[in-house]
């Protein structure tokens, strides 16, 4: 059995071992006053290191999203799943247009859109990948902290090569759940 649920993970195995914490994001797209500069084909996807390690990243303006993508890459407000606030504040948007402010200055402009999601952090920020400490016949696959979709492909392959074949060629070592000591 694979088992990928993502924020509801530490609910539903419990005899798991490791502590998930989920926490809830706000991402923001803004349209700013003067576009030309962040279309996609003069402007990259960025991201920049903050000096506690988390990153402010976004993507330009393109034709499948709502303006340019703003986000704060550090774990959120600790939540639970089945209670997270979907309301966005002023606070959240707040945040949006202070980093702006502070490294897009010429992006200014209106929020366009905001929307809440969930991060799933491991202990170490790492995906957690591979047999269940307590049962190896339950491949698990969470605890991505919020980057976990972006490598969506090939976790999917790996998945299937440990329950097809019980291996995969692929490094996966060091996401194993046994780093933990459990």
């Amino acid at each position: 059995m694979i088992f990928a649920a993502g924020p509801w993970t530490a609910k539903l195995v419990r005899d798991l071992g490791i502590p998930l914490v989920v926490t809830r994001q706000v991402l923001g797209w803004v349209q700013p006053n003067d576009p030309a500069p962040f279309a996609r084909d003069r402007f990259a996807c960025w991201a920049i290191e903050q000096p506690d390690g988390s990153l402010y990243y976004g993507a330009p303006l393109n034709n499948f999203e709502p303006g340019l993508k703003i986000a704060h890459h550090k774990p959120g407000r600790v939540t639970d799943p089945d209670h997270v606030s979907r309301e966005l504040t002023l606070a959240d948007e707040n945040s949006i247009h202070r980093i702006v402010a502070d490294f897009l200055p010429g992006a200014a402009g209106a929020v366009n859109e905001m929307r809440v999601c969930l991060y799933t952090n491991s202990p170490d920020s790492h995906f957690i990948i591979g047999e269940h400490p307590a049962d190896p016949r339950i491949l698990l696959a969470c605890g991505f902290s919020g980057h976990g979709f972006k490598f969506a492909s090939v976790i999917g392959e790996v998945m299937a090569d440990l329950a097809t074949t019980g291996k995969t060629k692929l490094p996966i070592e060091f996401l194993s759940p046994k780093r933990f000591g459990i």
